[in-house]
């Protein structure tokens, strides 16, 4: 007989293992984007080796493979969301304002959630492995909560739209992560963010008394001050530009890291 604990830990075993991500799945991703037109030369050239190499991977891939595998950095160090990134398209440089994009890989890893917030730009989500990913689209008149996942990988979020999103998942359950793509059009720039501040959210738990739980989830902690979700004012660089925390001041970084 199998003793009860090692039962417990089976069927938390089974209930993980759905969200993982496979090598064979990994790899597919990869080769998808090398596809892309403008793919910067430096991560295809990382794509490409991770490829090669792919034998050397483990059959599952966890999130501390993908942030070592792609050079992933965190991403506080450019908006107030959480998780990890790596730009592999910026063709901000290139052609008018609105023919260039960005585009990233995002990994949110369990708990981590992108708070709420604005973009000055259109971003379109696509889901690449893990746990279903959750969007909350907020307008004037509802909330919308939009799932993806591999059945519906994609999705665009408007201009000027609020927004957040997280792992799908309950508390309580083992939530491991979600990866995703973002891709921005016109390209991202910091100024292009901005958080909503403690009255707005205040506005909006009162508009929509069902979603306080989800709006409060979803909440950086630094939306308790009264200050806190201007936009930034300053025309900053696209590229190695990190969000100063205590203001709503850019400071330049070194230039070999990528934004959003």
């Amino acid at each position: 007989m199998i003793p009860k604990l090692i039962l417990i830990r089976l069927n938390k075993f089974k209930i993980y293992e759905e969200y993982m991500l496979s090598r064979d799945d990994f790899i597919k991703v990869l080769n998808e984007i090398l596809l892309r037109p403008d793919l910067k030369k430096e991560e295809k050239e990382r794509l490409e080796q991770i490829i090669q190499n792919k034998n050397e991977l483990l059959e599952e891939i966890s999130a501390n493979i993908l942030i070592k595998k792609l050079n992933l950095i965190s991403i506080k160090n450019f908006t107030n969301e959480e998780g990890y990134l790596s730009e592999f398209i910026n063709t901000i440089d290139k052609g008018t304002e609105q023919e260039n994009r960005t585009e990233i890989f995002y990994l949110m890893d369990q708990k981590q959630i992108s708070c709420l917030h604005k973009l000055d730009t259109t971003e379109t989500w696509r889901w690449l492995g893990g746990n279903d990913v959750s969007l909350f689209i907020f307008s004037e008149k509802k909330v919308e909560e939009i799932t993806l996942n591999k059945d519906k990988p994609t999705f665009t979020v408007k201009k000027n739209t609020l927004f957040g999103a997280k792992n799908k998942g309950s508390v309580g359950e083992n939530i491991n992560f979600g990866w995703v793509s973002c891709l921005c059009e016109p390209g991202f720039k910091v100024s292009h963010y901005e958080n909503p501040t403690s009255n707005d959210l205040s506005k909006l738990s009162e508009s929509f008394p069902g979603y306080v739980g989800i709006i409060n989830e979803l909440k950086h902690a630094d939306s308790n001050d009264e200050t806190w979700g201007a936009r930034s004012a300053v025309e900053e660089p696209t590229i190695g530009v990190r969000r100063d925390k205590e203001s709503t001041k850019c400071e330049v970084k070194e230039p070999a890291k990528g934004v959003r």
